[in-house]
Protein backbone atom coordinates (compact mmCIF):
# COMPACT_ATOMS: atom_id res chain seq x y z
CA UNK A 1 0.00 0.00 0.00
CA UNK A 2 1.65 3.30 -0.67
CA UNK A 3 1.59 6.22 1.97
CA UNK A 4 1.22 9.44 1.26
CA UNK A 5 3.56 12.33 2.29
CA UNK A 6 1.77 13.75 5.15
CA UNK A 7 1.68 9.84 6.75
CA UNK A 8 5.77 9.68 5.58
CA UNK A 9 5.97 12.69 7.51
CA UNK A 10 3.66 11.69 10.55
CA UNK A 11 5.73 8.15 11.04
CA UNK A 12 9.54 10.36 10.81
CA UNK A 13 8.35 13.04 13.07
CA UNK A 14 6.64 10.26 15.77
CA UNK A 15 9.70 8.56 15.82
CA UNK A 16 11.55 11.48 17.41
CA UNK A 17 8.83 13.75 18.77
CA UNK A 18 8.18 10.50 21.23
CA UNK A 19 10.86 11.52 23.67
CA UNK A 20 10.74 15.55 23.11
CA UNK A 21 7.07 16.65 22.80
CA UNK A 22 5.70 16.82 26.23
CA UNK A 23 2.43 14.81 27.61
CA UNK A 24 0.26 17.65 27.87
CA UNK A 25 0.54 18.38 24.28
CA UNK A 26 0.08 15.06 22.79
CA UNK A 27 -3.58 15.90 22.43
CA UNK A 28 -3.39 18.86 20.29
CA UNK A 29 0.06 17.05 18.56
CA UNK A 30 -2.32 13.87 17.36
CA UNK A 31 -5.47 16.57 16.29
CA UNK A 32 -3.23 18.70 14.42
CA UNK A 33 -1.88 14.94 12.23
CA UNK A 34 -5.02 14.49 12.02
CA UNK A 35 -6.61 17.19 10.54
CA UNK A 36 -3.18 17.29 8.02
CA UNK A 37 -4.03 13.52 6.92
CA UNK A 38 -7.86 14.53 5.90
CA UNK A 39 -6.74 17.82 4.27
CA UNK A 40 -4.51 15.63 2.06
CA UNK A 41 -6.39 13.10 1.58
CA UNK A 42 -9.06 16.25 0.42
CA UNK A 43 -6.69 17.13 -2.12
CA UNK A 44 -5.75 13.98 -3.63
CA UNK A 45 -9.50 13.56 -4.45
CA UNK A 46 -10.12 16.87 -5.74
CA UNK A 47 -6.80 16.91 -8.08
CA UNK A 48 -8.45 13.57 -8.98
CA UNK A 49 -11.96 14.83 -9.51
CA UNK A 50 -10.06 17.75 -11.72
CA UNK A 51 -8.39 14.98 -14.20
CA UNK A 52 -10.61 12.09 -13.91
CA UNK A 53 -8.36 9.44 -14.54
CA UNK A 54 -10.16 6.77 -16.60
CA UNK A 55 -9.34 3.63 -14.33
CA UNK A 56 -11.52 4.72 -11.28
CA UNK A 57 -14.78 6.40 -11.40
CA UNK A 58 -14.38 9.01 -8.64
CA UNK A 59 -11.43 10.26 -6.68
CA UNK A 60 -13.02 8.55 -3.57
CA UNK A 61 -12.53 5.06 -4.89
CA UNK A 62 -9.00 6.90 -6.28
CA UNK A 63 -7.62 7.29 -2.88
CA UNK A 64 -9.54 3.98 -1.21
CA UNK A 65 -7.39 1.73 -4.05
CA UNK A 66 -4.52 3.90 -3.66
CA UNK A 67 -3.99 4.09 -0.18
CA UNK A 68 -6.18 2.00 1.63
CA UNK A 69 -7.97 4.49 3.58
Amino acid sequence: MKQTAVEYLIDKLLIYDCISVPKDFWYEYLKVIEQAKEMEKEQIIDAFDRFELERFTSGVKYYKETYGK
